[in-house]
């Protein structure tokens, strides 16, 4: 079954992602002709293959770009098409809430490193506070430890070496787990 036939398919099932509700519409075919657009179509043409693997794609560049309408489409995919559990998040939302509802927050914090496929989107609006970055390289790094593919999304203006840039940025591990855990779905939007 070829990615436009999984994603034409209507009836949701218990898997459908709850998208926010300006993405409800995202769609491969909708996305802009280009190499964003091509990349989404490669993942979904190989995602069970690549799930497996725990490798998901990361896009990075400024706001406005697709980054979020791609991510979209691509989660939609996966849950309707695949039939593979997917949660999407807000990184801000989801940090701000396991840094201030410590029992409650630790159990979503656990229920995001089950799930067997995560969307985190605006991974990097605002600099986190040193608490907020250990709650997400914690959540990080168990998801990549397990083999658990998470699709990133960043509003940052880097250069062609995002990976470089990342590093400078937020360190070294960051970086590479971001680098690994996107294998060759990585995509600097300049």
């Amino acid at each position: 079954m070829n990615w436009l036939d999984l994603e034409r398919r209507r009836n949701p099932t218990p898997t459908a992602v709850a998208l926010p509700d300006r993405f409800e519409e995202a769609r491969l075919k909708l996305l802009w002709d280009g190499s964003l657009k091509e990349m989404a179509v490669s993942y979904c043409e190989k995602a069970e293959e690549l799930i497996d693997q725990g490798v998901a794609p990361f896009f990075v560049g400024r706001s406005g770009t697709g980054k979020t309408t791609a991510a979209a489409a691509i989660a939609r995919v996966i849950s309707i098409g695949y039939h593979i559990e997917t949660t999407w998040a807000s990184a801000p939302d989801v940090l701000t809430r396991l840094k201030y509802q410590r029992w409650k927050g630790e159990e979503e914090l656990l229920a995001l490193m089950r799930v067997p496929f995560l969307v985190l989107d605006d991974i990097a609006v605002f600099p986190p506070t040193s608490e907020e970055f250990g709650i997400w390289l914690r959540l990080m790094t168990q998801r990549f430890d397990d083999r658990r593919p998470t699709l990133y999304t960043a509003n940052l203006a880097l250069s062609s070496k995002p990976f470089e840039d990342l590093a400078q940025k937020y360190g070294p591990l960051v970086a590479r787990r971001l680098q690994e855990g996107s294998g060759d779905y990585a995509l600097s939007l300049l």
